[in-house]
């Protein structure tokens, strides 16, 4: 019995399914702050490959019934029955080139969906109103301000993060949240980066605050004391429905709403 090609064949199978996933989970949708199993995430692959296999039967039904159940055996078994060597290689010659048009369409249209998929669940924050789809790490809620009492789409998380130095001394960090990782538990936070960054210098009446140059500033979670979080609206009454749209059209494509300069 030939192993590797129902091995191969199983692998194809299933790998719209990790496209689609890996593509759901990327960006800052990101699979870090689900924390998903190999178990459950492997389960995700079929689960998913079944709707594109399904679709790809529908779509293309007289491709799907020129496939021969010799060939099918013969490619998982290596065992002939009815046809002659010749006769099934001629066959998959022919198959083959149906095959690979519908496949790549498939792997096509898998990478689609699965970025339509997560820019349209991080617009409408559905991931907060529907459990199975939420994050496992609370930090991603806290630091992207979404929550269902704050404005949908609008608003811009910043900080105040007192930090410890391994010397003792203590600096506090304000700025708006850019991005930000999380440990493998998914309760501490690994790092944190800011832009529009500050430092604060002195205390008292001598206290102010210096600008930090550069684009961004990244503080590592074990050095971080505290941190104090603030949710700014962007829009208010006066903003047109013009600008609304902009802002939501910048949500979907996941363009950050922060000028950096």
């Amino acid at each position: 019995m030939n192993i590797a090609t129902p091995a191969l064949l199983i692998i194809l199978g299933i790998l719209p399914g990790i496209i689609f996933f890996n593509t759901f989970f990327s960006g800052k949708f990101s699979r870090q702050y689900r924390r998903t199993s190999l178990i459950n995430e492997f389960s995700g692959y079929i689960i998913f490959s079944i709707p594109f296999t399904l679709f790809s039967i529908w779509l293309f039904p007289e491709s799907v019934k020129t496939i021969e159940d010799e060939i099918i055996l013969y490619l998982f078994n290596g065992n002939l029955t009815g046809l002659t060597h010749t006769e099934v290689l001629s066959d998959i010659k022919i198959w083959s080139k149906s095959f690979a048009i519908i496949y790549i369409m498939l792997i096509i249209i898998s990478f689609a969906l699965g970025t339509i998929s997560r820019k349209i669940l991080w617009s409408l924050r559905l991931d907060i109103y529907i459990p199975l789809l939420r994050m496992k790490s609370n930090w991603y809620y806290e630091l992207h301000g979404r929550k269902r009492e704050l404005e949908r789409w609008f608003t811009l998380t910043t900080t105040d993060i007192l930090t410890y130095l391994p010397t003792g001394e203590q600096i506090l960090y304000s700025g708006v949240v850019d991005s930000f990782e999380v440990e493998n538990s998914g309760e501490n936070l690994k790092t944190i980066a800011l832009v529009n960054a500050k430092r604060g210098k002195g205390r008292g009446d001598q206290f102010k605050w210096i600008d930090i140059p550069g684009d961004r500033i990244i503080l590592y979670g074990n050095c971080i004391h505290s941190i104090n979080i603030s949710y700014l609206p962007i829009v208010d009454d006066n903003t047109t429905i013009r600008e609304k749209a902009i802002f939501f059209l910048r949500s979907f494509f996941l363009i950050s709403r922060i000028n950096k300069k």
